[in-house]
């Protein structure tokens, strides 16, 4: 084979070893010398060049043998003037009669199947000589993969087949998922659009919610930060309260630390006593066992006998069925007989005499020392015999069956008691052998008690009752609420109910929903008592003495950890450590306990944590809803005493956005504060707001109070402007003077927040009303002090009109104010919307919801329940961040009510003057976005606007700027 025929062997094989697209026998036609082939595919496979003049790959797919460079012979003269311009294809391709044979390129014979023009780039194919020619010069096909996928973000490119070079590498497009998660505390990966790699598999950050809590004794799990499941399902501890009674046939239900739902709504037992009779003729009520009411109050019936005959012309009194007292003692009628003739002895009847008691002495045959018995005379009884009637006695008195010295009428007394027969004797001080008294007891004197002391078990109530105040109750029955055990019949109360024994043991309760009443153990991994030291419940009624597994063992109490086998005391502060279970504040950093800074549960600077707020913390934060711009009566100074009948008080407010459907979690009345000229009974009005609020806030809901600083005309036309103050102990007047006797202004406003320390909010910035602007003097009187105060400003007011350039203005001046959207509604029918300032905080108190406020932790919303989560480099909205080198924005966005509410359909990261920094499109209910990192040079400041499908009003210029929400900012500050 001449050289020219090995030379166009070596740069087809190339040329096919690049595009992995023909194997040796193709290139050769079958003809190949072995040996060639090595030659040139062992430098081909190692990189080397070949004394070809051309680079190859290391790599490239291709079967050769060992060969050396020597295996080739190139002819090294260069291609005269002619040749094939741009692409160099050796002897058949130089328009050279290189063999003499007068015959040039393709039309040499010895050039049929030789390389004829070589591939000027991946993507355009090696032409070879046919038939004596040089083909056409053709293209690959546009199926032809000219650049495999690298990486998961990574796309393959194909050729064109309109050009010879491969397309520009590309990429996936930025947020397409590039790794699923493999857990509900996974993130998922995105591909970022300017890489071929798929971003380092991460977590999601701690306190984001990967379970809700499905029912009232569920708690809801949040993300740890360091796993990519959600924490274990757990449970409120056994004994918490889910249900609070609402009667008094109602019981309290409790969790049993096991399920998420709150048990069936249970009752207190059939036959405890819920209201004690009153009277004689009251009746005690007992609850049902099926109803939370008491039974309505009732009376005995007619005939039940209240007092009963003292002798044969006293008559008995019964019930009247309508009323709890005895009617008035009354005697028989004259001529009522008392006594009936007993036969032939005694043939005369006695009858009343109408105005006396006592039978008249019984008139018969008889003397006086004997009665009639049957037809004969028999002698009188000696005190203490068997009798029927007193006539038989000499004493003439018959009681309790015996001859007696009197007659023996006291409630409380007997003439039968052994040792004392035939004479009348007090029942002993607390018996009531008789069961005369009811739920009282004798008192020693002959009557019964009216009235107890001496605490529970007083000796004024008999065995069935216990004294409850001053009364005697009914002993309550198994599983009725109680304080000691001589309110219950059997005698033990334990962990606040009746019991049905004395239930000993730390682990061992008699509380427990759907057992009310019965000792049984307690859950395995409690220990609400305190019995265990620092061990816990074993389920079988004892105490676990020794632990097992992790650090974080299920037999330790909280305040412990398992150490070995034993539980030992969580360290303090600076111990060393190994996990963070080992310390009380739950967070191990560098080897060493350290304490998260946590005010007012909001998370802070750290104390050497190493950046992370542990959930030991408590520092968990939730979304609470609500509004702090609503005005009462009061603001119109017509209605001076919450006395009265008028409506819109501040109670009528917070009355409608408690109620479950309103959907608000916290609600501040802000009246006007011209006290001085204006309202002169501001001061009680403010008085009343304050107590209105205390008592309308519940667990679930938090009621505020504030007021508004208004109509400040000192500095108009500029200086006109509302603020509201956020739950002050003291109020500014407005239209007051200061001591140097100035009127007050802005900054005198300013600086009284300032002294107190309180927080504001800008109002309507901007408005217009009757010609004057609310426009702070341009925002001017900005520092430092200032600026900590003034916290918020109104963005929207009742979410229709909107003040977003003002806003910008504000920021732009330097005020760290976060929007929030103000109802501003005066009257009770505009109090209900659906736009809400939303608050980040730990727990649902005033103080938390204030530091809240205070740390900027809030955002807009139209949307009543929009869960928004937006953090910089790991600080959620509102924070600071001081001379960071890089920006990663992360933002969560979540619409509880899933498909009956609009999709996020795109969300804009501002930057100084609203300009949007970045944004993104979307269409879900819920999205989370991860943007690039952001390098120098920074914004002062970077914020939110949200959009979604129900608040996107097209492209007109006034609606350009009204997002659903808006987030507070987090600004960035450069420190020397």
């Amino acid at each position: 084979m001449s050289a020219i025929q090995r030379l166009n062997v070596c740069v087809a094989l190339l040329a096919c070893l690049h595009l992995a697209s023909c194997g040796p026998s193709e290139v050769l036609g079958g003809e190949a010398d072995a040996a060639i082939v090595a030659a040139a595919g062992a430098d081909a496979a190692t990189g080397a060049d070949a004394d070809l003049g051309v680079d190859v790959e290391p790599g490239v797919d291709a079967e050769v043998v060992e060969a050396t460079d020597a295996a080739v012979e190139v002819d090294a003269g260069a291609a005269p003037d002619g040749a094939l311009e741009g692409s160099v294809a050796g002897e058949c391709g130089d328009g050279l009669d290189n063999d003499g044979n007068g015959a040039t390129d393709c039309g040499d014979l010895s050039c049929g199947g030789m390389s004829c023009r070589l591939a000027a780039g991946p993507c355009d194919a090696v032409e070879v000589c046919t038939a004596g020619a040089c083909p056409e010069d053709v293209l690959e096909s546009a199926t032809l993969v000219c650049r495999p996928e690298e990486g998961d973000c990574d796309v393959a490119e194909a050729c064109t087949g309109a050009s010879p070079d491969c397309p520009e590498d590309a990429f996936l497009p930025e947020g397409a998922s590039c790794r699923a998660p493999t857990g509900a505390c996974d993130a998922e990966e995105r591909c970022t659009g300017a890489a071929a790699g798929c971003p380092a598999d991460a977590v999601e950050v701690q306190g984001r919610l990967c379970r809700a809590a499905a029912g009232s004794c569920d708690v809801e799990e949040l993300c740890d930060g360091a796993s990519v499941d959600c924490p274990e399902d757990a449970f409120l501890p056994e004994a918490t309260v889910c249900r609070q009674p609402v009667g008094v046939c109602d019981v309290a239900e409790a969790c049993d630390g096991l399920s998420a739902g709150c048990p069936s709504d249970g009752f207190q037992p059939q036959g405890t006593s819920c209201r004690p009779a009153a009277g004689p003729c009251d009746a005690e009520e007992s609850c049902t066992g099926t109803a939370k009411a008491c039974p309505p109050d009732g009376y005995e019936g007619s005939t039940k006998t209240c007092r009963p005959a003292a002798d044969g012309c006293d008559a008995p009194e019964t019930c009247t069925g309508s009323s709890i007292g005895c009617p008035q003692d009354r005697l028989r009628a004259s001529g009522f007989v008392c006594r009936a003739a007993a036969g032939s002895c005694d043939s005369v009847a006695e009858t009343c005499s109408g105005t006396s008691a006592s039978c008249p002495t019984d008139v018969n045959g008889c003397t006086s020392s004997q009665y009639c018995s049957g037809s004969q005379c028999a002698s009188k009884k000696a005190r203490g015999v068997a009798c029927a009637v007193g006539g038989e006695c000499l004493s003439g008195r018959c009681a309790d069956g015996v001859c007696c010295d009197t007659a023996c009428t006291s409630t409380c007394a007997a003439c039968n008691l052994a040792g004392h027969l035939g004479t009348c004797t007090n029942h002993a001080q607390g018996t009531d052998p008789e069961d005369a008294c009811g739920r009282y007891a004798c008192n020693g004197a002959g009557a019964c008690s009216t009235s107890c002391t001496g605490g529970c078990s007083s000796t004024q109530c008999d065995s069935t009752g216990y004294c409850a105040g001053a009364s005697c109750s009914a002993k309550k029955a198994k599983g009725a609420s109680c304080g000691a055990g001589c309110e219950c019949s059997s005698g033990h109360c334990v962990d606040g109910v009746c019991c049905d024994g004395a239930c000993n043991g730390p682990c061992v309760v008699c509380n427990l929903t759907g057992s009310l009443g019965t000792c049984r153990n307690r859950a395995a991994g409690t220990d609400l008592e305190n019995g265990c030291g620092r061990y816990l419940c074993n389920s079988a009624g004892a105490c676990y003495t020794s632990c097992s597994g992790a650090c974080s063992s299920t037999q330790c109490d909280s305040t412990s950890y398992c150490a070995g086998t034993s539980c030992s005391a969580k360290k303090a502060t600076g111990a060393t450590c190994g996990s963070g279970c080992e310390c009380s504040s739950g967070s191990c950093f560098e080897g060493s306990c350290c304490t998260p800074s946590c005010t007012s549960g909001v998370c802070g600077a750290l104390d050497g944590c190493g950046g992370e707020c542990g959930a030991a913390s408590g520092c968990t934060l939730h979304f609470y809803f609500g509004s702090n711009h609503g005005h009462s009566t009061y603001s119109d100074g017509t209605v001076p005493d919450a006395g009265s009948d008028a409506s819109n008080l501040p109670s009528d407010h917070f009355a409608l956005t408690k109620n479950a459907d309103a959907g608000y979690d916290f609600y501040m009345i802000s009246d006007h504060s011209q006290a001085s000229t204006k309202y002169p009974q501001f001061a009680l009005n403010w008085r009343n707001t304050m107590r209105q609020a205390r008592d309308a806030t519940t667990p679930s809901f938090v009621a505020m109070w504030g007021f508004e600083f208004s109509e400040n005309k000192a500095n108009e036309p500029g200086g006109v402007g509302h603020a509201n103050v956020f739950g002050p102990e003291f109020r500014y007047d407005a239209d007051a003077f200061t001591s140097s006797g100035a009127p007050v202004t802005l900054l005198t406003f300013y600086d009284w927040l300032v002294a107190r320390d309180y927080i504001a909010s800008f109002n309507h910035p901007g408005e217009v009303v009757a010609s004057k602007i609310y426009d702070f003097n341009g925002f001017a009187g900005l520092n430092h002090y200032r600026r900590n105060q003034m916290a918020m400003i109104e963005v929207c007011k009742a979410g229709n009109n909107c003040f977003f350039n003002k806003v910008v203005e504000a920021l732009n001046m330097g005020w760290r104010v976060a929007p929030i959207i103000g109802i501003d509604a005066h009257q009770l029918s505009s109090v209900v919307r659906a736009s809400r300032t939303a608050v980040l905080a730990p727990v649902l108190t005033r103080d938390a919801l204030l530091a809240a406020m205070r740390a900027r932790h809030v955002y807009a919303t139209k949307d009543s329940d929009l869960e928004v989560v937006y953090t910089v480099n790991g600080q959620l909205m509102g924070s600071v961040l001081r001379n960071p080198s890089q920006l990663q924005f992360e933002i969560s966005i979540h619409e509880p009510d899933g498909n009956n509410a609009p999709r996020i359909t795109r969300i804009e990261i501002l930057g100084m003057g609203g300009r949007v920094v970045v944004s993104r499109s979307f269409n879900d209910h819920s999205v989370y976005w991860k943007p690039p990192l952001l390098r120098p040079p920074f914004d002062t400041y970077y914020w939110l606007r949200i959009y979604s499908a129900a608040y996107n009003k097209g492209d007109a210029v006034e609606d350009e700027h009204e997002g659903v929400a808006y987030s507070a900012p987090i600004w960035i500050e450069q420190v020397p």
